[in-house]
């Protein structure tokens, strides 16, 4: 009876939440791969049209955006999505008046202050650009706030033009612009068509129209919950691009832009994913936010599935990166190659932390993700300095690796709170991919004992000879988790399987001692 009202709790009138769920998991996957699939063929092209400066340039004007974005975030749409009012449309007004506030004063000061932060970075060419740059931060905030109701309603097939209104045509400028200028401003038109593109978007997939309006009182209750994400944001900033700001400033542009490159390698397949995941899982999970077991059933689910493809996905980039860099890249970018290796397993433990975010949020303890973000800013804010002045970028990029396992023990420490999962129900999901993607690594290294990729010509040798690395790693993978599957009942024991083997060990001594007899 219990089971039968929750259920009619958590239906709407367009089907029961669970197929909102999966249907809005499929568009917003769909939506992720487009935009990776994209990012990596521009990646591909414009990175042997262009140079590490050019990156390096466009990291910093960036990064600058970035640091006047975070320290003003308001956290409305986090809000308006958590927010269990049906008239919830009546915030919307007041969120969109106070962003576009926020996006013209934040423009302003960026303006007059970009001569200063090319001094700072000691490079004087990002001042205009830094400038021009800036008034895709403008246009940002003209967009239809309506469009984060769509992410409440899991209407992400809108979502998904949305995207692929902002990511099309900065691909199609991007590229156009590299063959023809082959410099920097390739990549800054790029980001001015994708914030042209989003604007328009988001006006044609919601039917609402904001006006100017502010409602004190509106924006009060919203930035109650949104405190919480405004700390979260400033510290997830100091985490993940703390280290951008230290590298510009000790090492040098160049050396940013080899950093970046890196750094977007081994983050971005597992950053789509798990950004695609979240995202769904926020807006399901504050449907449930009362019913704990849900919650739980729901989290062993997606971890189970985010560790299947996190694992392989890491463990096979740090074992082929260079692989992988000779062939997509080109000679110029070789010295990424001993730093992508640190920063995977940075990446496949940032996928751990991760899957906690929607459930805190959800659950209205935005405080726990707040706490384990700020153990990974503190690590950044202590350890980035002394080993990047030491060791380069590679003494930042085990700086990031050392603040994702500390904030490890804060992530296990708070969902163990939240949702009363227990190590062991965690390590029946981790057993399988681990292995698995230990097999897999072992077979990659004896197949590149055979295939040196680097001695081998043309290019589209080198190509096939990856491809046949990818497919041969790919191959061992799944035979292991098919294994745990045949074995272990969907990886519930990963007992039986040690016990088998002792059992054959024991019987196969039995028999050898008889023979002997």
């Amino acid at each position: 009876m219990i089971k039968m009202n929750i259920k009619k709790k958590i239906s709407t009138n367009e089907g029961s939440l669970h197929q909102k769920t999966i249907k809005g998991s499929f568009w917003s996957f769909t939506t992720r791969i487009s935009t990776l699939a994209l990012d990596i063929i521009q990646l591909v092209i414009v990175a042997r049209l262009l140079n590490p400066k050019d990156y390096g340039l466009l990291g910093i004007a960036l990064l600058t955006q970035t640091i006047f974005l975070v320290f003003t975030e308001t956290g409305f749409q986090e809000s308006i999505i958590q927010k269990k009012k049906k008239n919830i449309e009546e915030y919307l007004n007041t969120a969109w008046t106070t962003l576009i506030i926020r996006g013209l004063l934040i423009y302003t000061i960026i303006f007059f202050a970009a001569p200063y932060i090319a001094i700072f970075f000691n490079e004087p060419r990002a001042a205009i650009i830094i400038q021009v740059i800036g008034l895709s931060l403008v246009m940002s905030s003209l967009n239809n706030i309506a469009v984060t109701l769509l992410r409440k309603e899991l209407e992400f097939n809108k979502t998904f033009i949305l995207n692929l209104g902002r990511v099309l045509p900065s691909f199609i400028m991007t590229v156009a612009l590299a063959f023809i200028l082959r410099n920097v401003w390739a990549l800054v038109g790029g980001v001015i068509m994708g914030s042209i593109g989003s604007l328009y978007i988001s006006y044609l997939v919601h039917p609402y129209r904001p006006k100017i309006e502010f409602d004190r009182q509106k924006a009060s209750e919203m930035l109650g919950f949104g405190k919480w994400i405004f700390g979260i944001t400033i510290l997830v900033f100091i985490g993940s691009q703390g280290d951008d700001l230290m590298v510009g400033r000790i090492v040098g542009v160049a050396a940013l832009g080899l950093y970046q490159m890196a750094y977007r390698i081994a983050q971005a397949p597992l950053k789509e994913f798990i950004y695609n995941i979240n995202t769904v899982l926020f807006s399901t999970f504050s449907k449930v936010q009362d019913y704990t077991s849900i919650l739980k059933s729901g989290y062993l689910k997606v971890t189970t599935f985010s560790l299947a493809i996190a694992f392989p996905v890491t463990i096979g980039l740090a074992i082929i990166g260079r692989e992988f860099t000779i062939v997509f890249l080109g000679e110029k970018w070789m010295a990424v190659i001993p730093i992508l290796s640190i920063l995977a397993m940075a990446a496949l433990v940032k996928s751990f932390i991760s899957t906690s975010t929607p459930i805190f949020k959800s659950v209205g303890k935005p405080r726990y993700e707040f706490e384990k973000q700020l153990v990974r800013a503190s690590t950044i804010i202590i350890l980035i300095v002394p080993l990047t002045q030491k060791f380069g970028i590679i003494g930042t990029s085990y700086t990031v690796l050392i603040s994702c396992l500390l904030a490890l023990i804060v992530w296990y420490k708070r969902i163990t709170q939240v949702i009363d999962v227990k190590l062991k129900e965690l390590w029946r999901i981790i057993a399988p991919p681990l292995i698995g993607s230990i097999a897999m690594a072992g077979s990659l290294l004896g197949v590149k004992k055979i295939i040196d990729l680097v001695s081998i010509e043309p290019l589209i040798l080198k190509f096939l000879g990856f491809l046949l690395l990818c497919l041969i790693g790919t191959g061992v993978y799944f035979l292991i988790l098919l294994i745990f599957q045949k074995y272990t009942k969907n990886y519930k024991n990963l007992g039986i399987i040690l016990r088998m083997f002792k059992e054959r060990k024991k019987k196969k001594n039995n028999i050898l001692e008889k023979t002997a007899n």
